[in-house]
């Protein structure tokens, strides 16, 4: 029986918990736009205001039922030497499927990973979020130069002449502190694939890995 796919938010849950993995996969709830207002909502548009950090970028607008459709325009895109980013690329190693924020274009065929949030700081999830798309990445041959954490600056403040959105974000180098959860990765994947084939979820809740301590480095300066 073939497993049904990973991504981000399936991996999250399967580290915090297998059975909370299996119901996601096997008793979703039902989809629903998040209304005007509420912190998915607000989620999606600071999103969409840190591709203003990246002049010239292309989106990768197919839906997320389009995976196939969306893999093949990113490939292409990245051939194509006059994209300086791409928003939402989509790509897919091992049956895991991600989209990634933004993939800036870097010196010599490398790229910059830069994943966005809507937090005020880093999270501890958010660095296993970013090692599953390191892994899906170099699984497909990307070469990775650099990692940051796009966030909301808590010490900016608007002045008169409207939004700076260079400075409403902060940038964080976090190829540290992902390390360690992307070579640990690899272990934490065959308990989620065999949760997954289950005909029948585990009656209580059990996590495959320890939370680790997290390392950081400076904020970078836009």
């Amino acid at each position: 029986m073939t497993s049904p796919h990973l991504s981000k938010s399936r991996y999250i849950a399967g580290l915090q918990c297998l059975r909370r993995l299996w119901l996601m996969v096997k008793e979703p709830h039902p989809f629903e736009e998040p209304p005007p207002g509420s912190p998915t909502d607000i989620g999606k548009e600071i999103g969409r205001k840190a591709h203003l950090l990246f002049s010239d970028g292309a989106l990768i607008d197919e839906e997320r039922w389009q995976h196939a459709q969306a893999v093949t325009r990113t490939t292409a895109l990245m051939t194509d030497p006059r994209i300086p980013a791409i928003f939402e690329g989509a790509f897919e190693f091992e049956r895991i499927r991600i989209r990634v924020n933004v993939l800036e274009r870097l010196a010599n065929g490398a790229w910059g990973l830069r994943e966005v949030k809507s937090s005020t700081r880093p999270k501890d999830y958010h660095f296993d979020d970013i090692a599953l798309q390191l892994y899906v990445l170099k699984g497909a041959g990307v070469v990775v130069a650099s990692v940051e954490l796009v966030h909301v600056n808590t010490a900016y403040v608007r002045g008169p002449g409207g939004v700076s959105w260079a400075e409403f974000f902060a940038r964080v180098d976090v190829s540290d502190a992902v390390a360690p959860r992307l070579a640990e990765l690899p272990a934490c994947l065959p308990a989620m694939r065999e949760c997954l084939v289950r005909a029948e979820g585990a009656r209580q809740c059990h996590r495959i890995r320890q939370r680790r301590p997290v390392v950081m480095k400076q904020t970078i300066s836009l």
